[in-house]
């Protein structure tokens, strides 16, 4: 399932749930296309830090290895968060990378067990959140975590 958000500028945000088993192949596969070449192009838009081709080819191969390494986003900025499951995951993640810093008992489990059991506490506090924060934007916003 994927969430789509949307919204008119300055209007609540709206949810649509999609069931990304229902496309085709063919059109998953225009999707995926659609969605790197967008991703890439994103990465390459500021025209004063890549003044040559070269550049660009570079940062495009950059970005594309991220990808395929299983990074979404690499800014010191914090993540892009388009979803309420990502928002969530993402407070999990932060919150249990600090348990773990602290607590010997939770730095011995896989992080990934400590962080579901924050996602499953705390989840619909932060999906709370979340709505909240989307709904004090405009339409196509990402919200960003530090």
């Amino acid at each position: 399932m994927a969430t789509i958000t949307t919204a008119a500028r300055g209007g609540t945000a709206t949810q649509i749930e999609v069931d990304m088993d229902s496309f085709p192949a063919h059109i998953l596969a225009s999707l995926a296309i659609h969605g790197l070449q967008q991703k890439v192009a994103d990465a390459c838009a500021d025209k004063n830090k890549f003044e040559t081709v070269a550049q660009v080819k570079e940062r495009s191969e950059a970005v594309i290895a991220m990808l395929i390494s299983g990074t979404w986003a690499n800014k010191a900025g914090g993540a892009k968060i388009r979803t309420e499951e990502q928002y969530v995951q993402a407070m999990a993640k932060r919150a249990a990378e600090a348990r773990c810093k602290n607590d010997a008992k939770a730095a011995a489990m896989p992080l990934e067990r400590v962080i579901e059991a924050y996602a499953k506490a705390k989840g619909d506090a932060w999906r709370e959140e979340y709505r909240a924060r989307m709904n004090a934007r405009s339409a196509d916003v990402e919200l960003e975590i530090d």
